[in-house]
């Protein structure tokens, strides 16, 4: 298992043609509490997106954060159940969803 204070978080594969495409919405504080459960690596200075594998309220949801020079942007999937958002979270590692 990583130490957590070394790991640096999943990378992403290339994202494959006919991949599923995710409908992302505005950020809006939807819980008081959030769960990150896994999330994307960060660590790299050219790596301009994120992603958060989330669970609250009994549901999931990925959250994607994508810094450029306008500043930074915070778009999340609708909720799902944590099977599903299991689901689209190995989809979009895989490169079978963004």
């Amino acid at each position: 298992m990583a130490n957590a204070y070394t790991y640096h978080g999943t990378h992403l594969a290339r994202v494959r043609s006919g991949h599923l495409r995710l409908r992302w919405i505005p950020y809006a504080k939807r819980f008081d509490r959030v769960r990150v459960i896994e999330h994307t690596c960060g660590m790299d200075p050219c790596n301009r997106q994120t992603y958060e594998l989330c669970h609250a309220g009994g549901l999931a949801f990925i959250r994607r954060t994508v810094r450029d020079a306008s500043g930074v942007t915070v778009t999340e999937t609708d909720t799902m159940s944590f099977d599903r958002g299991d689901e689209i979270w190995q989809m979009l590692v895989s490169g079978k969803a963004r």
